[in-house]
């Protein structure tokens, strides 16, 4: 009895397909500005899965986001004033050059309004200009180049509240602009706050912000309402550039061509999670996580993309 009960075991376990994991649900995208490119991680295990594109389009890469509404992924290269456009599909294909500005515009950031605006700061300029979300000419300003920002960067967020935070790179500086009513903060954190130097990367907590130093090796928390300091998050580090919330809550900040793990509340270490080595990049200048498009594949037929036809 009990010899036939494993045999059929045996048999059970010969015929059952074998389960597969699921594929991790976002995609982690560094930028290499000396590099000229954009390298594709997973964002759960952090192994290196692929360049962006192998055409050499992009000179300079800064900003990288995905944009919900059309679901392109836009890649801001300031070297030859362009922004970007891919498809998040399984070979991220290039899809057009969606916006040429000026030669000395230098673009850096780009962000996405609620309604589906699309909002490029330029270095070079030190301005935020509006862009046709069809056709990518520029249609508005929202920060002025005389507003007394210098440098805006790549960092720059529109944050839950709608609100456009624009990074002062050579101001050491956080300007806010209200879309909506046009009402510009240019100091809104002002110069030199708590010893930020080189101001690069910005992520909204919600009643806060974080802001990266990148001169100043730190990482800060501001309020958002105010613009005052709440706490030094992190210090120590040398020339953090990206920031990223993941989806666990912990802060991830590019520094030291890492993409490195914190907890948000207490700033304790939690790790590496990928090697920009890994990718080839040089000069690290952002980070973002980007839906997997594999794992959009599971909702599709409910199977495992990667499970053949056949086995199913």
């Amino acid at each position: 009895m009990h010899a036939r009960i494993l045999a059929t075991a045996l048999v059970l376990l010969a015929v059952s397909p074998v389960p597969h994991a699921k594929p991790c649900t976002r995609h982690l995208l560094v930028s290499g500005y000396f590099s000229d490119n954009v390298a594709i991680y997973d964002a759960c295990s952090g192994a290196f899965l692929r360049q962006l594109e192998h055409a050499g389009r992009i000179d300079g890469a800064q900003a990288v986001r995905h944009n919900p509404r059309d679901n392109l992924v836009y890649v801001v290269s300031e070297g030859n004033d362009q922004v970007q456009r891919y498809r998040r599909g399984d070979d991220y294909a290039f899809v057009d050059v969606f916006a040429q500005l000026p030669a000395d515009f230098d673009p850096t950031g780009i962000a996405f309004g609620a309604g589906g605006e699309v909002f490029v700061a330029g270095y070079g300029s030190s301005s935020v200009v509006e862009l046709d979300a069809a056709s990518g000419a520029v249609i508005g300003t929202l920060l002025p180049s005389d507003s007394g920002l210098l440098g805006a960067d790549n960092g720059m967020i529109v944050s839950a509240a709608g609100l456009l935070y624009v990074p002062g790179y050579d101001t050491d500086s956080v300007a806010r602009v209200d879309p909506a009513s046009g009402e510009v903060e240019a100091t809104f954190i002002a110069p030199g706050s708590a010893g930020l130097s080189e101001t690069r990367g910005i992520v909204d907590e919600g009643g806060t912000i974080l802001v990266g130093g990148e001169g100043s090796g730190a990482v800060y928390r501001f309020d958002a309402a105010t613009g005052q300091l709440v706490d030094t998050l992190l210090g120590g580090l040398v020339r953090p550039t990206g920031l990223a919330l993941d989806g666990d809550g912990s802060l991830l900040v590019l520094w030291g061509n890492r993409v490195q793990r914190y907890d948000r509340l207490t700033g304790a270490s939690l790790g590496v999670l990928a090697n920009g080595a890994d990718g080839g990049i040089s000069g690290g200048t952002f980070i973002a996580l980007v839906p997997n498009p594999d794992f959009d594949a599971v909702f599709r037929d409910g199977f495992e993309p990667s499970i053949p036809l056949s086995t199913r």
